[in-house]
């Protein structure tokens, strides 16, 4: 008999992000070595009717991991603080209160419900925080837009009081050492800063930006490759190396069509044909996994209706 490593894995979501959470799931299972067992809990408001069907499909078919359901209840002055937009979803704040639904785990991976896992994630799990809290990967695109942007630099600087040497990460994919999150106050912290700043620019992600300043370890970025940015400005990441890759910004697999585009359109536009070609690979990866799920036929349905034309997005780049 084989003995498995147990690696804890958190995802939370609400029914707005319940499919792609399934596909995520599914990618993860599928990558997982013979060696790893994953105990996912999947933090909610909420058990749906859609999240026990994904529960039982993917437990029946898949006998490399167990998914437990946590329904968390908020109180109103805390969750009617929550800046939502096209891309984020309440559910995204519901990683503050991970201690809550883990108080007897002392290390976990959190995946947000927009990513596709690509290998096993022992590696991940084995990293050395160096006494930190929390390790992640850089947010693509943020020393970009701090350096052009005034109004986001004042932000940075004056509001989440981000030293300018430090890096801000994406909150996406976190390796979290639950132990000193919680010794720390981490929830604590980051519901006192959401209850006192005026306006959140990335939501929950800056709060814990804040909270965690000089406490992130900076994981390598084949963790958490954001597919939107990363194709574009950062020429040192490989989407070959790619382990994870994030589905950042409102720009989802599922919403944007990138099937009546061609490289040759854009053959004249070289800084646009890397995107062309990487957006098209990841949204075809994203779709391979997505066939395999209980929730196919609705994210397939819904996509036809609702679907928009990436040349919306690339207009504006």
């Amino acid at each position: 008999m084989i003995e498995r490593n147990v690696i804890p894995i958190v995802f939370a979501v609400d029914a707005k992000f319940e499919g792609s959470m399934a596909v995520a799931l599914e990618s993860l299972a599928l990558n997982a070595s013979q060696h790893t067992f994953y105990q996912v809990t999947v933090i909610t408001e909420k058990n749906t009717e859609l999240l026990r069907l994904i529960k039982k499909d993917l437990e029946t078919r898949h006998s490399n991991l167990k998914i437990n359901i946590c329904c968390i209840s908020l109180h109103n002055d805390i969750s009617k603080r929550f800046w939502t937009n096209s891309g984020i979803s309440r559910a995204a704040y519901f990683r503050l209160f991970i201690e809550d639904v883990l108080s007897d785990i002392g290390k976990c991976i959190y995946l947000d419900s927009d990513v596709i896992i690509l290998s096993d994630l022992s590696k991940l799990f084995q990293v050395d925080l160096n006494d930190n809290i929390i390790g992640a990967v850089k947010n693509a695109g943020m020393e970009k837009e701090y350096k052009i942007n005034k109004k986001y630099k004042e932000y940075i600087d004056n509001v989440l009081c981000i030293p300018v040497h430090n890096f801000y990460f994406n909150s996406g994919v976190l390796l979290i050492d639950l132990n000193k999150w919680k010794e720390f106050g981490v929830k604590e912290k980051a519901i006192k800063e959401l209850l006192q700043i005026e306006y959140l620019f990335a939501h929950d992600q800056d709060l814990l930006n804040k909270v965690l300043v000089n406490r992130s370890y900076q994981l390598d970025c084949s963790w958490n490759y954001q597919w939107t940015w990363m194709v574009s400005e950062d020429k040192d990441i490989n989407l070959d190396d790619a382990n994870i890759i994030h589905y950042v910004t409102g720009i989802k697999p599922w919403t944007y069509d990138t099937s009546d585009i061609s490289p040759k359109e854009y053959s004249d536009s070289p800084s646009l044909l890397p995107w062309i070609v990487k957006l098209k690979y990841c949204s075809d990866i994203w779709w391979k996994y997505a066939k395999g799920t209980i929730c196919y036929e609705k994210l397939a349905t819904d996509y036809l209706r609702k679907k928009k034309s990436i040349r919306e997005f690339l207009r504006h780049l």
